[in-house]
């Protein structure tokens, strides 16, 4: 942070001296440490991005593999219903062990 402030700093001061550099001294390291700050929120912004579209596909694959789990859930449970009405009308039985 502080090399960039100091790249920054070197690309911000006027080649030339004149009268102006006078005058622009007072707002160069402040025009500096603002050009800092923004790209230091740049790259932040960037690396949020990221992680944020990180845990939406998270987020998505948990949501999938749910709801995956709960359609087999209900499927099994809608066999086992069916089962059990056929066994009862064909004569199933359970046999003592």
């Amino acid at each position: 942070m502080c090399f960039d402030a100091l790249g920054i700093w070197r690309y911000a001061t006027p080649t030339r001296r004149s009268g102006s550099w006078q005058r622009l001294a007072a707002r160069v390291p402040r025009q500096a440490i603002y050009s800092a700050a923004a790209l230091s929120f740049i790259y932040g912004f960037v690396i949020y991005s990221a992680s944020s579209d990180a845990l939406r596909v998270t987020l998505l694959v948990f949501l999938e593999l749910w709801l995956g789990i709960t359609s087999l859930e209900l499927w099994l449970g809608m066999a086992d219903g069916h089962e059990e009405l056929l066994s009862c009308g064909s004569g199933w039985r359970v046999l003592p062990v």
